[in-house]
């Protein structure tokens, strides 16, 4: 079953810029950010960090828990297509005292 890889969060935060109408440059000095960061972060060639996300998220309006979800999403997706995890095994779980009276 082929994985499907989930958006990076530059895709968004690249389509949020676009619709405010600024540029990579000008979202890192008003964030006090490296444009070379923030071009990267948008070309999807870097990971948003948790500082980041605080400081992207206030500039266009959204919540750092929202890209921060998007990059574990990512990453989860990412590891996928190399990880297989088929051959480990599922604990059960013990039975609760509820259960054990019957």
């Amino acid at each position: 079953m082929p994985v499907i890889l989930t958006p990076h969060p530059g895709e968004e935060i690249k389509r949020m810029l676009r619709l405010l109408n600024v540029n990579h440059n000008r979202l890192a000095n008003d964030i006090g950010e490296s444009s070379v960061l923030i071009d990267r972060l948008i070309r999807r060639k870097t990971q948003l960090t948790p500082n980041l996300a605080i400081k992207i998220a206030k500039a266009i309006s959204t919540t750092p828990e929202a890209l921060m979800e998007m990059q574990a999403r990512h990453d989860i997706s990412r590891a996928r297509r190399h990880e297989n995890a088929e051959s480990v095994p599922i604990y059960p779980l013990p039975k609760s005292e509820d259960d054990r009276s019957e």
